[in-house]
């Protein structure tokens, strides 16, 4: 009998919280406990100045869900990383 081989999925996008390193891939991400504003402040560096590119956390776009500053701020920092 054939065992079930699970073939692996590369994410671009970093998992929510602090967690900084999974599955053997280190993300740089947003910290669970920063301030809406302190988010808000760091997105706007990044893709104000095109440090980061940021279309994808547009509305509707590939990573816009979940529509939180935490998630948006996460993608942003692992991209810049």
């Amino acid at each position: 009998e054939k065992a079930d081989t699970a073939i692996p999925l590369t994410s671009y996008s970093p998992p929510e919280g602090n967690t900084t390193f999974l599955g053997g891939t280190t993300w740089c991400v947003a910290a669970p406990g920063a301030s809406q504003a302190d988010l808000q402040n760091a997105l706007d560096w990044a893709c104000g100045l095109e440090m980061a590119d940021c279309r994808p956390i547009q509305t509707g776009d590939q990573y816009y869900n979940p529509d939180t500053h935490l998630s948006h701020a996460s993608y942003v920092f692992n991209y810049y990383y």
